[in-house]
């Protein structure tokens, strides 16, 4: 069975660029563009594995991170983010992320390290 990346971002290039990669990866894949429609989809999909901004329109994805970790959802979370203040990557870590990387430094096989050691323990 095909793993399931869900993918929060609103930014349509970014969007794209990730789905891209998890599928070339064997990944099947699903995006949303806000919080709330991810909570949706983790209620109707199997999903292993997001991939999320933290800057998406209503909800800061840190806090829907802190949130899913409240009502002990145990999917592995990946940030891909423009910037990370110091507050927000400790939040980020109290929330229980598994990896965190910054936009400006994005490559391809850092993802694909990051999506492997995330899926590893499933």
């Amino acid at each position: 069975m095909v793993q399931q990346i869900l993918i929060i971002e609103n930014d349509p290039d970014w969007a794209h660029m990730l789905d891209e990669v998890s599928s070339i990866l064997g990944y099947s894949t699903c995006q949303v563009s806000a919080a709330r429609d991810a909570i949706n989809m983790l209620t109707t999909t199997n999903i292993s594995l997001i991939i999320a901004d933290i800057l998406l329109p209503s909800v800061k994805g840190h806090l829907l991170f802190r949130q899913l970790r409240k009502n002990n959802v145990k999917i592995p979370v990946i940030v891909v983010a423009g910037y990370i203040t110091p507050e927000v990557a400790e939040s980020l870590l109290d929330s229980a992320t598994n990896d965190i990387i910054v936009k400006s430094k994005f490559r391809v096989k850092r993802l694909s390290n990051a999506i492997s050691t995330a899926l590893i323990n499933i």
